[in-house]
């Protein structure tokens, strides 16, 4: 990070579902308590991510993750800030391209659910890794179950 200058925050969000939105994850909520904590740390906010509507099961099909990459990468961001390290990712390989992304570029992640993300350390890793895995579960048992009662619902309309 910048010595002199002020700490370059980038906001990233992402809601995917309605329940999600109920529950006080919405776009809105996540950018209100995301600029707060940036602002208590007296970095500046130099932009904010949304992917709505998205789901985190990979980083190609949003265009503002993928942008957010891209301004990681031209050296425009000095931190990341997102509600939970969920939002950015819920599948293992882009969690291995983050931590890698994070170690490369030298930047920082914190969640406000979570604190620092530290990729700096073994065990550090290991929980991000864990992280990932247990967000990775969640998406999978979500589309289990939907699938489940959306062939129930179907077997009820044949019958």
């Amino acid at each position: 990070m910048k010595d002199n200058n002020p700490t370059r925050a980038a906001l990233y969000i992402r809601v995917s579902t309605e329940r999600q939105v109920q529950e006080g994850y919405s776009i809105s909520a996540q950018k209100t308590n995301l600029t707060k904590f940036a602002n208590d740390q007296g970095w500046s906010i130099c932009g904010v991510y949304a992917d709505k509507g998205i789901s985190g099961k990979n980083i190609e099909d949003r265009p503002n993750v993928k942008r957010l990459i891209k301004d990681i990468k031209d050296k425009k961001i000095d931190v990341v800030v997102l509600y939970k390290f969920d939002r950015l990712t819920r599948d293992m390989s882009d969690t291995e391209d983050i931590i890698k992304l994070i170690q490369q570029y030298e930047i920082g992640v914190y969640t406000i659910s979570g604190g620092t993300v530290d990729v700096t350390t073994a065990s550090g890793r290991f929980m991000v890794r864990m992280n990932g895995a247990i967000a990775q579960l969640e998406r999978e048992q979500t589309i289990a179950v939907s699938y489940t009662h959306l062939r129930a619902h179907e077997t009820t309309l044949h019958r």
